[in-house]
């Protein structure tokens, strides 16, 4: 008998915006399950498992079915990834349902990982060019993004 397995379309992207330096992880709607939460760590781990130097995220939460702002200490108890030794900034685009308030739009940090919450890719590019000199004149191609 042949066996056929069938994949549900994965609901996520992850991929690096520019090599070893700054990583982005996104999803395509706001069902999202376990196996995607699961996926985007499983494929953020390969991505970042041999680098040497320090690097950053940004995680696309527009599309997130969440109903707060999480701290970064929330954010780093729920996977140790978020916890790297060599992870600089953690840039998190808020969902768009929710507003962020001033308390939230400061700089977190925790373990030496520095947070910022923005409220659109743009704004993370621009976050992350002025934070991290390396990255400043890099081409980022955004369409890595879905457009809401």
């Amino acid at each position: 008998l042949k066996q056929e397995v069938i994949m549900k379309n994965k609901n996520f992207k992850t991929g690096w915006l520019v090599e070893n330096k700054l990583a982005a992880l996104t999803h395509f709607h706001s069902n999202i399950s376990l196996e995607d939460i699961q996926g985007v760590l499983q494929e953020t781990t390969q991505m970042i498992s041999n680098l040497k130097e320090p690097f950053n995220i940004i995680i696309d939460n527009r599309l997130a079915p969440i109903d707060r702002i999480f701290s970064l200490r929330e954010f780093q108890s729920s996977s140790s990834l978020l916890n790297h030794s060599l992870l600089n900034y953690l840039i998190v685009i808020k969902p768009l349902h929710l507003t962020l308030n001033e308390r939230q739009k400061e700089l977190e940090i925790s373990n030496g990982v520095k947070l910022i919450n923005t409220d659109s890719v743009k704004s993370a590019i621009k976050i992350v060019k002025g934070v991290e000199k390396d990255i400043q004149s890099e081409k980022i191609d955004l369409t890595f993004f879905p457009d809401f």
